[in-house]
């Protein structure tokens, strides 16, 4: 996995402009896949333990890497529910599991991707053939998700987006036996997520 890192301001992505200041460059059947992210796991912590970073919209407290990212409500969903940012990191698991989607037998099926992160599992599986619906319990991971279907779109010519949907995996909203594939890559992080 190669590391780029742009820490120059906005950069454009396919049709739209995305704070992405730093990119992985993920090898994928050959191919090179690019995952924007705001930062890494690493500097964003850096950034919440720093005091006095600078001021967004509304007076919030922003980092140096991203002004789009709100640090206050980073650390504030820490506190009241251990909300670390994994989603900005590509994990080994997540990388296995879509270099295994890529060749898996997926043509039309609806699909589940439980805790998307970054997107890179849920874009394997729709360049697959999937139908799929990708989810993450934070909003801002979905964000760059969606931003690097746009970043992918060399490789997913005529290959349909993945739905996009912020919701809680402990709170399940679909009927039972709604998808015909449900996968998750590196989603179990804490303890308390292994609780029955």
């Amino acid at each position: 996995m190669e590391k780029t890192a742009q820490r120059d301001g906005k950069q454009e992505i396919g049709q739209g402009t995305a704070p992405v200041l730093d990119c992985l460059s993920i090898p994928l059947h050959g191919q090179i896949w690019q995952l924007g992210r705001p930062a890494s796991l690493e500097e964003l912590w850096e950034q919440l333990a720093a005091p006095n970073l600078g001021q967004g919209e509304g007076g919030r407290r922003t980092g140096r890497f991203s002004p789009d990212i709100d640090l206050d409500a980073l650390a504030c969903g820490f506190e009241q529910d251990e909300r670390i940012p994994y989603w900005t990191e590509a994990w080994p698991a997540g990388i296995a599991l879509a270099e295994w989607l890529l060749d898996a037998p997926l043509k039309q099926k609806l699909c589940l991707d439980l805790g998307c992160g970054l997107g890179l599992s849920a874009l394997a599986g729709a360049a697959a053939g999937a139908r799929v619906l990708a989810m993450d319990y934070e909003p801002q991971a979905l964000y760059y998700a969606a931003e690097n279907y746009r970043l992918n779109a060399s490789l997913l010519s005529g290959v349909k987006s993945p739905l996009w949907l912020a919701a809680d995996w402990r709170q399940i909203c679909f009927k039972p036996a709604s998808f015909e594939r449900i996968w998750a890559g590196d989603i179990m992080y804490e303890h308390r997520f292994m609780r029955p």
